[in-house]
């Protein structure tokens, strides 16, 4: 993989005057480059699954290296994000890109397809308008056959963006229909809540999968230990008449776990008053309900109530 290479293409470009100075965190390959005055060529590469194979950025990253060689340039470094969604915005490669990009080092940005930059249509548009005017970037989506140097490329990222929006929507509604088949069949698609784990319903498979076979089948299973404190939950409430905080202060006091999946090991009185809502407790496995939605203004994902006409 190229890193520190000199780009034939860094003299006829000059630094413009619109431009980010912070390079803190990028390669020394930026920093040197920035303080000879010149500008380098870039790729970027990216796969979003841990069901698709690793050698995906090598191989996007040598069709960008023979795309350079062919335009009499050569690639510095080659940015990557692995196993990340193009339809993210907060990619730590991708927003290392862009750094690079607005500190006025980047001659050209080299990538297979616009949509392994990225899948939003709103982003794609941003970047092909300002990265080229604002701060004298070209851009190459190789496959799109997108060049800013050339004419037409609005108009063509434009139309890839709007059909790599649609093949997000169309993706969503397929996995939604796949994991509804799943949890129809009685398995387990990660929907867990304290109190249950899931376990492989082939043990001998699971434990020979590769990283790039499909994931086994799960089926729930009760994690007695959490169970038995869940149970311990319900009896201080509605036994003892307990307060929700009263609650989660004797579960602090005590040093009880959260699960492997909880982001903080203190308990809340919200997150006692999850559980006590919760109706899997009494059997009701509702799923489906809800469906995340990205925040377009600032790639956060968040949870909302789903449309009965929602399609799956």
């Amino acid at each position: 993989m190229p890193r520190n290479t000199k780009d034939t293409d860094a003299a006829s470009h000059s630094v413009p005057s619109h431009r980010d100075d912070s390079l803190t965190g990028l390669p020394a390959v930026f920093t040197q480059a920035a303080v000879e005055g010149r500008r380098i060529a870039v790729s970027y590469s990216r796969y979003s699954s841990d069901l698709q194979s690793e050698s995906s950025l090598p191989d996007q990253q040598r069709k960008c290296e023979e795309k350079a060689s062919a335009l009499g340039q050569e690639i510095a470094y080659a940015f990557e994000d692995a196993a990340l969604s193009g339809a993210k915005h907060d990619r730590p490669g991708f927003q290392a890109l862009l750094r690079a990009c607005r500190a006025g080092v980047v001659s050209t940005v080299f990538a297979e397809s616009q949509s392994r930059l990225t899948r939003d249509f709103l982003e794609a548009q941003e970047l092909v308008r300002q990265l080229p005017s604002v701060y004298k970037v070209r851009l190459i989506f190789i496959d799109d056959a997108i060049d800013t140097n050339g004419g037409g490329a609005k108009l063509l990222a434009s139309i890839n963006g709007i059909t790599n929006e649609m093949q997000l929507d169309t993706l969503r509604h397929q996995v939604k229909r796949g994991q509804t088949g799943v949890v129809r069949g009685g398995f387990s698609v990660g929907d867990l809540r304290y109190g249950y784990t899931s376990e492989p319903v082939d043990p001998d498979a699971a434990a020979k999968r590769r990283r790039n076979d499909p994931k086994p089948k799960m089926r729930y299973k009760i994690d007695q230990e959490q169970a038995d404190w869940v149970k311990w939950i319900f009896e201080r409430y509605a036994n003892d008449h307990w307060g929700l905080r009263q609650v989660a202060k004797s579960l602090n006091d005590q040093k009880v776990p959260r699960d492997s999946r909880a982001q903080r090991d203190q308990w809340t009185f919200p997150i006692v008053r999850e559980i006590l809502a919760c109706r899997k407790y009494i059997g009701e496995w509702e799923w489906g309900a809800k469906e995340n939605v990205r925040d377009t203004e600032n790639g956060r994902v968040f949870p909302r109530q789903r449309d009965a006409e929602s399609p799956e």
